[in-house]
């Protein structure tokens, strides 16, 4: 939720003022947060439900998974995951949709947001596996793909 977004960037910071007055959090040395987007490839086969299991690493540090919104198309909406998942470095996320023409090919379907403590700019690692993937009529998707593209940093 925002409120527990602005703890987290609360928590450890100086506000500094921009040029319009408002004041900005700024991380504590070595904190940082990014969104990494979450894909699914179904190929040819319209995707009407899935369901990853997404972990995150950063090699002489923390993370900490700190918000999940959704993607695109019918996958608009935040998919489900259990909420004690946050805080943590795994979580599992799935939806599905009723659309009458669901999406094909490489579909935006999440996106995660992390707290990130390491010192200098350790690349975040993604685990991602893909638990299920299933078209319209729940059938089962062969060869379908799941990937993690990582996005902004602050």
């Amino acid at each position: 939720s925002a409120v527990a977004l602005a703890v987290v960037f609360s928590i450890g910071r100086q506000d500094f003022s921009t040029p319009d007055g408002m004041a900005q959090p700024v991380p504590a040395a070595g904190v940082r947060f990014e969104t990494a987007d979450v894909y699914i490839d179904s190929g040819a086969a319209a995707l009407g439900a899935w369901q990853v299991d997404i972990r995150a690493t950063v090699p002489g540090g923390s993370v900490m998974l700190v918000g999940v919104a959704g993607g695109d198309g019918p996958f608009a909406q935040p998919p489900t995951y259990d909420p004690a998942a946050l805080q943590r470095d795994r979580i599992i996320l799935a939806a599905y949709t009723l659309d009458k023409n669901p999406p094909s090919g490489r579909v935006r379907v999440a996106q995660v947001q992390l707290q990130v403590e390491a010192a200098g700019d350790q690349a975040v690692n993604f685990q991602a596996t893909l638990a299920v993937a299933a078209d319209a009529r729940a059938g089962e998707i062969s060869g379908a793909k799941v990937s993690i593209v990582r996005g902004d940093t602050r």
